[in-house]
């Protein structure tokens, strides 16, 4: 047996070494291996010679630049436990700000039709799904990608259409009230600047926004007119600094923005409702 106090600060010098400092990053690590909660862990007071073993292999991916969630296939999001691979995006907690935009200004409404672009791991579909009364389309040019969001479909048992197209491309309805995405946003050139467990282990499909940044937006604002009802809506996360660019993207065809601002302040959530034959 050994001793798990031990065997966490063996870890926890090694992660500020290698400055992995995040706290609640080790308790999940040992409350994954050990299938406990933090309560349970903390009761803890030694584990088997193979389950050390078992986390120090862990461990040993992580120091190695590879993010846990990608190492134990799981990550967590809107308070859900998700399915990820490197074939889709780790979701991140700023996207939680866009889930929840759309289910504050659609909870009472009724028989919703949602599209939701980019899905990855389709996080922001089956949390929608889940909280509303709505019909839910995700799309994905990844192949890989869909599969990803179709297991998770799954296990959170939420009947989506998934769809394979490149943006609009093979989606044929055009009667959508809502549609959401949180496409690539990042300049191509800042690429290779990212973290390491981002540049290595998310996908860059889902990371390069083009020499701008702006290049989905631009795509997906050009089309969503004809794909939505009148008044439907666009929801979009955006990436820090281009929330006044895309609003003046959307002027022609939308109104009523709307920008929501992240837990660090960044204006990161962009609503806007589509333009009717009079305005």
């Amino acid at each position: 047996m050994v001793n798990l106090l031990t065997l966490k600060n063996e870890i926890k010098k090694s992660y500020e070494q290698h400055n992995i400092l995040e706290k609640s990053e080790l308790d999940w690590l040992f409350c994954h291996t050990l299938s406990c909660t933090q309560t349970e862990l903390f009761k803890t007071e030694k584990i088997t010679n193979k389950k050390a073993r078992q986390i120090k292999r862990i461990a040993k991916k992580r120091i190695c630049g590879i993010p846990l969630d990608k190492i134990i296939k799981k990550a967590f999001f809107y308070g859900e436990s998700f399915y990820v691979n490197n074939n889709v995006l780790t979701p991140r907690k700023e996207t939680e700000h866009l889930v929840e935009a759309v289910i504050n200004d659609n909870n009472k409404k009724q028989n919703l039709n949602i599209l939701d672009l980019g899905t990855g791991s389709g996080i922001i579909a089956i949390m929608l799904k889940k909280h509303l009364n709505v019909s839910v389309t995700a799309s994905d040019i990844s192949f890989r990608a869909l599969l990803v969001a179709k297991k998770n479909a799954r296990m959170h048992k939420t009947p989506i259409q998934f769809v394979r197209s490149n943006l609009f491309n093979k989606i044929k309805q055009n009667n959508f009230d809502i549609i959401v995405s949180n496409p690539p946003y990042i300049k191509s050139s800042e690429i290779d600047s990212l973290q390491n467990e981002v540049k290595n282990c998310d996908p860059h499909l889902a990371l390069d926004g083009g020499f701008t940044g702006l290049s989905f937006y631009k795509q997906i604002i050009r089309n969503a007119p004809q794909k939505l009802k009148k008044s439907g809506k666009l929801y979009f996360e955006v990436g820090a600094g281009q929330a006044q660019t895309i609003i003046k993207m959307l002027n022609k065809n939308f109104y009523n923005f709307e920008v929501i601002k992240d837990y660090n302040q960044i204006e990161r959530v962009v609503i806007a409702t589509k333009k009717g034959e009079n305005i």
